[in-house]
């Protein structure tokens, strides 16, 4: 970031972090509710596409992120996290999210190749 007045200049680095709750699919901020007793580690998501750590070339169209649990479940709470730039945690009712066209352009702007 760089600001200037009166002829002067002073420059700064600025890191922005995105942290927050993104509610997808009709679900709302009772959803949040939903995971408010201790976590059980028993029957974790499971993450099947993209596997994890993937680098994904910036051209490519947007991904579509699956996941599995073992049991039946109608409501998913997952934690989507890069040091430093985000820290969101998404409710939905599907066992997949569909980055939006614009979101994966953004997303691919912010860490080209």
């Amino acid at each position: 970031m760089t600001a200037s007045l009166d002829g002067r200049v002073a420059a700064a680095e600025l890191t922005a972090t995105l942290v927050g709750d993104g509610f997808l699919d009709g679900t709302d901020a009772g959803a949040r509710d939903a995971f408010a007793g201790p976590e059980s580690t028993a029957d974790p998501l499971s993450l099947e596409y993209p596997v994890d750590g993937v680098i994904v070339p910036a051209n490519l169209a947007p991904l579509e992120v699956q996941w599995s649990a073992p049991i039946a479940a109608s409501l998913f709470r997952t934690r989507v996290t890069s040091a430093d730039f985000v820290d969101l945690t998404l409710y939905t009712r599907r066992p997949e999210l569909a980055i939006p066209a614009d979101v994966w352009s953004r997303m691919a702007a912010s860490a080209p190749d």
